[in-house]
Formats: structure tokens, sequence, C-alpha cells
């Protein structure tokens, strides 16, 4: 805790002057702290209101709290304590009394404490938000030089801590800013440093505690030499602190400046850092190690492990066990043994992994916060001596501490999260489906408790490829115990499309809350508006300033965690307990009323269909069809040319036959068409299941003549969207006196992608729409999107390969409009009808990780607000489309733009197209199979021209009218 500042003295009164108190004192030199605190609290009360020693004597109060709060015998309300005492004294000082700062940061490391003990997000946020103030309240100039470092330290961990917590990239990036201001204000030299003490001791020597005690305090040279000491100690922690977030950069960006950064900073640290220093030598090495093998290859990584586990064990040898930081020690000297084992394979470093790591959690609270953690990781090792040796034992105990771990409430949900998936998997390799279904229901229970709402979405994007498999797993675990295929959709449900769910929830229609309970209706409202109101600001974060920054940083923050609590407080309200939840039963067949709905659930374990009809909900075994066939095809996938008839016809047999077979779909219609809707899990996603079957037979054997096809990324989505119509219908009157709008928008490049606009325009007026067409730059088309009703684009469309939220339309002059822009706008108001992307990949994801997250630009326009998508699955031929989308269109006007018209439309355009396909192969001789590497070298031949949509048509007839695909109601 930081000491009182020097402040002039007043003149003495017989009861409370600091004369008499230093005399009282000095008789009682040898008292314990309660006997001192209770001296000091007969002062404060002798001295009259409004005189300014009433805070020196709550300031003396609070310094022996301070003091206890170091010791092992500190108790939570002690902190407590010291929290009311400073906020009381900063109640009765003046806004602008000098020692202000030094009160704020008083209370905020109090609330820092706490939250060490209780891991309170509270408290972390107002240790943040006092910490913040203090350092507004500090003056900079070089007398205060040391404690602004203090401050800006604190935030630095605070917001380091918080990252920890959320994963949201924007503490981190503060953290850094904080530690960099840190290390700019750090003397250089000894001189500095001795200059700086100087400062320091003037202040520290005048509290009345330390007046008393004088003879024993040291002397002015000696605390120079102590404070240059202690402050390369402290410089040596800011290039570490400094080097860490770094680190954690690089893991998120692999720019491979941040790693090399990392590995400066943490040798600057080393440095720094005293023989002595066991303890802080071993945590330096064992950071190191990870830097290099992230940045430099093993060599300097085994040289660090060594280093780490040498000075680890002799810091672990110098500590008695019931010291507070030695079940820390030895969890990282387990940590380093594991490392070790793993570079090197020495059995005798797991031996010592498993015997440390279990004194760890041994001598660890069973409430503590981390105990999850320490679990998990008994579990890895015993896990791997079991693959080892064999031994059931092992086991047994790894299955124990997962478990333990998965059930520890106290822990937060990604500590938990971790223990879940490894024991899901571990109880798939040794086929127990019973304790891996319940494992999986309770793993995903945790993924609603996640503080998705507090995060951005490239932050959430990179918390959820952990759960890369767990939908998948779960489902196929929970038919393998032989559970209801209902119950099997309901954890897909919980555990896909997360990313795409959380922005849902912010958006939801709340008609039924509002009628029922119109005060939390509202409280949502606000929430969610803030909080949609503050992730646009973060989409321009790069134009704000740092404190502006990390103000909408902590609103975000602090919004999102009102909102999470609020949704909690929702789900206990008598009919809400499933608000925002995955669809019950009656919901998902009242889904399927307009036409069933099909997850295709793809597992290495096995394949299935679940299918949902409005009376009832089964599963389909799908036995020919196998998760490493559709990794293959997917993969072969990468270039349009490479989609072969032979890939149709297995996608026939495999699985739309035998759906549509379950179905009753098993001619073609002769009068109305039913319609269906698709959704396939993991790597099926990529491939075109509308247009699965033989096309060079009659008519008869192909999705395409059945059923008319739609796509959705989960049950939720679909359901949401027919809500949000709903919703918007009631509303019908106020809409209808808005003329309504089309904007069109092609690009100039391309050859057919203007005729395309042409013809649009034309069609668009005969249906007595206002059109509009924007020039192709990102504000531009954004302003003409808020009251559109149509957005036709013709261009072309990029798929990032590493970042699905950096998928795009591309524009002019370098602009885009990426998944991220699109899913931080909000037409929901108007709901308008559809979004037409005739361009390159616009359903396309090329992340596997990330494959359920359906992070494309279509569901993009979807949870934007538009009823109607329509788009394409991987690149796409320029003239193709412009075909595509006259006919699509053509249709939709001649049903005078029904709800049904725009799934009809897509699939009068794909039969249309495949007609001539057919027409034209036939003059040929024969349709043929084109192979990836046939392609291949026909693309190499021929380049890019402007007839294209980043595609290269060769002379085999590619099925360039496969790709078109519809999302909707």
């Amino acid at each position: 805790m930081p000491p009182t500042p020097k402040r002039r003295t007043y003149p003495p009164h017989a009861e409370y002057s600091t004369a008499a108190l230093e005399r009282v004192l000095v008789e009682n030199l040898d008292a314990d702290t309660e006997t001192i605190i209770k001296i000091l609290w007969q002062f404060y009360h002798k001295t009259p209101e409004g005189h300014p020693l009433r805070i020196k004597r709550l300031e003396e109060i609070g310094l022996q709290y301070a003091e206890r709060c170091f010791t092992t015998h500190a108790t939570v309300d002690d902190i407590t304590k010291i929290i009311e005492l400073s906020q009381k004294i900063l109640d009765i000082m003046p806004e602008d009394h000098p020692d202000r700062g030094f009160r704020l940061h008083t209370l905020a490391v109090a609330y820092q404490e706490r939250y060490d003990r209780l891991g309170a997000l509270a408290d972390l946020q107002a240790y943040i938000e006092r910490g913040q103030d203090a350092l507004d309240n500090t003056p900079n100039d070089n007398s205060m030089r040391a404690w602004r470092r203090d401050n800006l330290d604190g935030l630095g961990h605070a917001y380091r801590e918080r990252y920890d917590r959320s994963g949201a990239i924007a503490d981190l990036q503060a953290a850094i800013q904080r530690y960099q201001e840190a290390l700019e204000i750090t003397p250089k030299n000894r001189r500095d440093w001795a200059r700086e003490s100087r400062y320091r001791h003037q202040i520290e020597d005048t509290r009345p505690i330390e007046v008393v005690r004088q003879l024993h305090g040291p002397t002015q040279d000696e605390y120079a030499r102590d404070y240059y000491s202690a402050s390369r100690r402290d410089t040596a922690r800011r290039h570490q602190s400094l080097g860490l977030a770094y680190k954690d950069t690089y893991e998120r960006t692999g720019t491979i400046t941040d790693i090399k950064s990392a590995i400066q900073h943490l040798q600057t640290a080393l440095g720094y850092t005293s023989e002595e220093d066991s303890l802080d030598r071993a945590d330096l090495a064992r950071h190191l190690a990870e830097a290099y093998r992230k940045g430099h290859g093993r060599i300097g990584e085994m040289t660090n492990i060594e280093l780490s586990i040498e000075q680890l064990q002799k810091a672990v040898d110098e500590r008695r066990d019931d010291e507070l930081d030695q079940p820390y020690l030895v969890a990282l000297l387990a940590y380093m043994y594991h490392k070790r084992y793993h570079r090197a394979g020495v059995m005798e470093d797991l031996e010592a992994a498993i015997q440390h790591y279990q004194k760890a959690l041994n001598t660890s609270p069973k409430d503590h916060r981390n105990r999850a953690s320490k679990h998990h990781d008994c579990g890895v090792v015993y896990q791997a001596r079991y693959w080892k040796t064999g031994a059931i034992t092992d086991r047994q105990t790894a299955i124990y501490h997962y478990q333990e771990a998965l059930g520890h409430s106290l822990s937060t949900a990604v500590d938990r999260l971790r223990p879940g998936l490894a024991l899901l998997g571990l109880c798939i390799q040794i086929e127990d489906w019973t304790l891996a279904y319940e494992t999986a229901a309770t793993t995903i229970s945790l993924i609603p408790l996640l503080d998705l709402h507090s995060i951005g979405n490239s932050d959430k994007q990179n918390l959820l490829t952990e759960l890369v498999g767990l939908a998948s797993n779960s489902a196929a675990v929970t038919l393998m115990a032989g559970k209801t295929p209902y119950e099997a959709i309901r954890l897909l449900e919980l555990s896909r499309g997360v990313l795409i769910g959380s922005l849902s929830e912010i958006r939801a229609d709340v008609s039924d809350l509002e009628k029922k309970y119109p005060q939390p209706a509202e409280e949502y409202i606000n929430l969610r508006d803030i909080l949609i109101s503050s992730k646009a600001s973060m989409a321009h974060s790069d134009q704000l300033d740092g404190p502006a920054k990390m103000d909408q940083v902590d609103l975000r923050y602090n919004t999102g965690q009102k909102l999470q609590q609020l949704i909690r407080d929702i789900r206990q309200l008598p009919g809400f307990d499933q608000f925002l939840l995955a669809p019950s039963k009656d919901e998902l067949m009242a889904a399927a009323a307009p036409g069933p709905i099909v997850i295709i659930n793809v597992n290495k374990l096995r394949c299935d269909a679940l299918l949902i009809e409005k009376t009832e909900i089964r599963t389909l075994p799908l036995p020919h069809l196998r998760q490493h066939d559709i990794l293959v095809y997917a993969r072969d996938l990468d270039t349009p040319e490479s989609l072969s008839t032979q890939l149709l016809e297995w996608l026939w047999d495999t699985l739309a036959e035998p759906v549509l077979q379950a179905l009753g779909f098993i001619e073609t219609p002769t009068e109305s068409w039913p319609r269906m809707w698709w959704i396939p899990t993991g790597p099926l996603a990529k491939l075109p299941i509308h247009a699965a079957g033989y096309h060079s037979r009659d008519f008869s054997h192909a999705v395409l003549d059945r059923v008319i096809s739609s796509y959705s990324s989960s049950v939720r989505a679909l359901t949401q969207s027919r809500q949000q119509q709903a919703s918007t219908k009631s509303k019908e009157v106020a809409i209808s006196q808005k003329p309504e709008k089309a904007v069109l928008l092609g690009m100039p490049e391309l050859q057919y992608a203007s005729h395309e606009i042409e013809i649009l325009e034309a069609l668009c007026k005969s249906m007595k729409l206002h059109v509009c067409k924007p020039q192709p730059c990102r504000e531009d088309l954004l302003a003409a999107l808020k009251d559109c009703d149509i957005f036709h684009f013709a261009g072309h469309g990029r798929t990032d390969l590493l970042d699905p939220l950096n998928s795009a339309l591309i524009l002019l002059n370098g602009e885009v409009l990426t998944v991220a822009s699109l899913l931080e706008i909000n037409l929901h108001s108007h709901h308008p009808f559809i979004a037409y992307l005739s361009a390159c990949g616009t359903g396309q994801v090329n992340r596997n990780e990330l494959i359920d997250e359906s992070l494309h630009l279509i569901s993009a326009c979807q949870l934007a607000g538009f009823q109607h998508v329509i788009g394409t699955l991987w690149k796409v031929d320029d003239k193709t489309c412009m075909d595509a989308a006259s006919i699509t269109y053509e249709w939709i006007r001649e049903q005078d733009m029904n709800e049904a018209s725009v799934s009809e439309g897509v699939h009068h355009a794909s039969r249309s197209l495949r007609y001539e396909w057919v027409s034209e192969t036939m003059e040929r001789g024969k349709p043929k199979r084109v192979t990836a590497a046939q392609d291949k070298d026909e693309s190499q031949e021929f380049g890019r021209s402007r007839d294209q949509r980043d595609v290269v048509s060769c002379d085999d007839m590619p099925l360039y009218w496969v790709p078109f695909v519809h999302f909707g109601i």
C-alpha cells in the first residue's frame, strides 16, 4: 500500500494532536496490530468533524489493515475494511486535495487484493476504474514519477488479468500501452534511481507510525541502496510483463514482430534479474522457452527449459510448504517437467510432473478459483502416463481429476471447458458412451456462462477455436449412449454458431417478454442498445486515442457483464427458462411446419441425419457417409473446376437419397413443390447437398428434381429470423408508407456484372421498386443499406483463409465490406427482403476450426436482418452469375415477391442452368467427369480475364450452375 505523502502540520491540541498520538504509540511500541487500530480509532473519534486530521487518522487506520493484508493471517474482511476506509476518506476529501491520487491508488490496490482472493469480476473492474482515477489525479512530475509508474503497472496487470478472463484483444492492447508508458518513465541509470529514491524517501518517512519507529528505519543512503535494488527488480518485471503481453499478441495475430518484441523484453528482464532471485529467473526462463519455441525453434527453447527447472527447483526448496505462493511454484515446476517430457520423452520427467502437480493441488485451498486448472493439469499427466503404460488406475485417476475440474463451480467457465473437452476425448477413446454423454452435456452447459457479450467478435472467434469438434462429438456420443434425437439436436444447437448466436441474442425479438415483464424487457433493450453502439465505436477504434479507446473497452465490458446477468435473471422468470437458449422439442417441430428440417451431423464415430418434421423428430443413420470421405471431397473443392459429377452422385447415394426416401420425397412433384431446409455440420457445409444427384439420367434422381432446398446455420437462426419477420409484419402499415427500395451495385471491372445490374434495374422498376445505385465505396454502400428492401451485389468476393471475419465483398480503391462490418449493422427495424451476393465464395469458410460458426457473408447478412440471402459456396463464373440472377428475379417478379418466391427462384434458376449444361454436354457426346488435376492444368493455361469472377474457364463444361444457394425463412 502507498504511504501518506508529506503535508503541513497543524497546531497541537491536547487530546487529538499528532504529538499526543505519538506519545501514546511510544508507550505501546510492542503492541499488536489490533491494539494499535483501537488507539487510532480513539484518536479519530476525538478529532472534531471537518478537521483535516480526521482524514489523517483514517489513513493511519487503513495503513494498519494494509500491513496485515500482506501476511498469511490477512482475511477478506481486512481487505474489505481497507476498501470501506479508503472510500470514506475519499468521500470527505476535497476533489482538489493533493493526496487524492494516493488515496485512489490505495483503494484500487485493495480491490486488487480482494480480487486475488475471491476472483470476483466486479472487484477487477473496480480496480481498473479506481486505478485510472488514481492516474488522472497524480501529478506528472519528477516527484510523483514513481507513483505514476506504480499506477501504470497496476493498470497494466489489471487489463492483462481481464484479458486472461475474457480473451478481449483490446484489453491486451491496453495492457501493452500501460506497460510501455511505465517503462518510458523508468530511470535508465543509477544516478536517476538515486534522485528518485530521495523523492520517495522524503514522502515515505513522514508517516506518524514510521516517525515513532524511526530508530529502526533505514538511513537515506541505506534507503537509496535498497531502492535501487528493488527498482531493478521492478524494471525487470515491467519488461517481463510487456514481453508476455507481446507473446500473447503473437498468439492471436501471428505477427513475427510481436514474438521478436516478446523475446527482446524477456531477455532484457533476465539481464536485470539478480542471480540470487531464483524464482524470477525461473519464471523468465520458462516464458523465454515458450517464446523461443514459437519464434526461433527448439534450441533456445530447451536451454531455457533446463534453466527454468533448475531455478524453480531452487526456489521451491527454499520455501516452506505452507507459504502462500508455494502451490503456484510447485505447479510451475511440474509444468516445466511435463514440457521437458514432451521434448525428450524421459519417463522420469513425467513422474516428476505428476508428483509436483499432485503436491500443488493438495496444498491449494478447495475453494480457490484456479482449482479447476490444477485438477485439469493432474488429469493431463495421469492420462499421459496411462497412454504410456496402460495402467487402468492412471486412467481412472485422470477421469477423477477431469470430473473434479469440470464440476468446480468457483472456477471460470473457460477453466472448466478445457477439462470437459479432455474428458470427452478420453471417453470416446475408451468407448464409455454414458460418461461421454454426461461429460458433453455438462461441458456444453458452460458455453452460456462464457462472457461473450463483453468481448469483440474477433476475440469470440479466437476463444471458440478451442471448442472445435465439441458439437459433432457431443451429438454422436449422445446417440451412441441411446439418448433421443432431440437431445442430440439440443446439444448441437447450444454448441454450434456460438458467435452468431451471441450476436443474435442482442438483436432478438423480446415482444413476449415486453408483454409479461416490461421492466426487464426495457432493461434488456437499453443494455442491448448500449452494447451495439459500443461495438460500432470499437469498429472504428483505430481512430480513437488511448484513453477514449479504453473507455470504449470498459463500457463494452461492463455492459456485457450486466446483460449476461440480466439474461440469467430473465431465465428465472416463469415461462422464460429457455430464453435465448436452444428451441424446445415443440418449437423444433413447429419450425418444420413449412417443410422438414434436416441436420446432418458429421463425426468420425458416425454420421446421422436428424430429421425434424412437424409431427416427430427422428434419427436416420447414414452408414455409407464417412467423415474422411467428406474431408477429401471438401479439400478438393478449393478450386471451382474440381467439382465433378462423381461428387454429386456420391452425395446422392450416401446422403441425399436416403434422407429424401425417409421423408417421402420419392418422385418429381407435378404441382406444388415441397420445401426443406438443410443444416450441414463440419466439413459437409462446404459441399452442395442441394445439387446432389445423377444429372445425366432422367431428371428424377436428383435433389433438384424432388424438393426446393434452402440452408440454415442452425434451427435457432431459422426460428429467430421467422420471429423477427412476423414482428415486422405487425408493423406493416407503417412500413407500407415508405417506397420499397432496391440497392444495386455492380463492379465496373467485370464485363457481365455491369450488364447484370442493367437487367436487374429494369426488372426492379417493373416491380415498382425505387432503384438506388450507390458508389462502390464502403461509406456510401452502408448508408444505402439502412433503408433498403433488396440489396444486390455483383462483383468480387474474398474468403479469408485465417480469419473468416475478414472475408469480404471487394469494392473500389482497396475498400472492402467485411463479415465483421456486416455483423455490426442492424436492419431489423424493417427486416429487408433479399440480399443477393452475386460474388465468389460468399457462403464459404476455409478455416476448419470455425466451420461450425458459419462466419461467412451470407450469415452476416442474415444477422443484419435480411429475410432471404442468396450466395455462393465457392468461386463462380461471371456470365453464369448474370444468368442466374436474371432468372431468379424474373421468377420473384412473376410470383409478386411472395415469401416462397426467393427460394423458388433460386431453385428454378439452378434447374434451368443445369438443363442448359446437360444439353450442351449431350451435344459433345456424354457428360465428362472433370478432375481437379485437369482443371488445375487448364486454369494455369488460360489465366484470369474480364468475363470471370475469380474463375478460369475450360473446355470441359464446368458445373457452374451448382454453387448458388438460398439461406432464409
